[in-house]
């Protein structure tokens, strides 16, 4: 990722801008499953089918991460 730090200003927005349009097709379809399921009123519930889609860790996430975006992080 340190690479990143080489690119001109024009690169690392190309780059980011690829960045958000791939993530924008990988979590289409989870976001579809979202809005599916919108009209769910218990908040643990919608929480627990977002772990069991993302076949995530419970006990591994942590909400008060202020981790960087790795293009952040490159440019220092």
């Amino acid at each position: 990722m340190y690479k990143l730090a080489a690119l001109t200003t024009a690169q690392r927005e190309t780059v980011e801008r690829m960045t958000r349009a791939m993530m924008k097709r990988i979590l289409s379809e989870p976001w579809s499953f979202v809005r599916e399921n919108e009209d769910t009123s218990d908040i643990a519930a919608a929480l627990s089918s977002l772990v069991d889609m993302f076949h995530l860790d419970p006990a591994s996430l942590d909400s008060t991460s202020t981790d960087e975006s790795p293009i952040e992080e490159a440019a220092g």
